[in-house]
């Protein structure tokens, strides 16, 4: 909808995050999955209170599963280490106990409405974890998903499987 008023992508992403700047969990969760299912991607959304599902969504690439950490503008506007350190729990806890397939080489991915004014504790404690477990997290706010699901629909550009599954 947004599309038909303004043709620039960056513009529509925008707007498009603004809109949703005080979403809780109940509406950005769903929210999250749905702009991974544009991309191509088949995704889903744990259901509260599943303790065996630690992640709060995933996205497949292949047969494989990427857990995804999620952070509501309702839980905090900027993505912080939290999210960072959950989205390793939630890899280590695919990984040992199982459910779905996944393998070690695969990102874990955090998903949260804006990305912190300083990210160097953030890209610092990524770099620590890939050196310490061999493990790859994603980070990406709500504005860049959102650019990258117009310009799918605009204009037929896709996701490589590959580059979010490395992350």
């Amino acid at each position: 909808q947004l599309l038909t008023h303004n043709n620039d992508a960056r513009s529509v992403a925008s707007e498009f995050a603004d809109r949703h700047s005080s979403d809780s969990q109940d509406t950005f969760y769903p929210l999250v999955t749905h702009l991974f299912q544009v991309l191509g991607f088949r995704s889903e959304y744990s259901r509260a209170g599943v303790n065996y599902q630690r992640w709060d969504a995933c996205v497949w690439v292949d047969e494989h599963a990427l857990p995804v950490e999620i952070k509501s503008p309702s839980e905090e506007e900027y993505l912080a280490t939290k999210a960072v350190r959950q989205a390793l729990e939630n890899k280590i806890i695919l990984l040992s106990r199982g459910g779905l397939s996944t393998t070690r080489d695969l990102s874990s991915l955090v998903v949260g409405f804006k990305l912190p004014n300083e990210r160097g504790e953030m890209s610092n404690l990524i770099d620590n974890v890939y050196s310490a477990f061999g493990i790859s997290l994603g980070v990406i706010d709500l504005r860049s998903l959102a650019y990258l699901a117009a310009r799918c629909v605009k204009d037929s550009v896709t996701l490589d499987a590959g580059q979010l599954a490395q992350l």
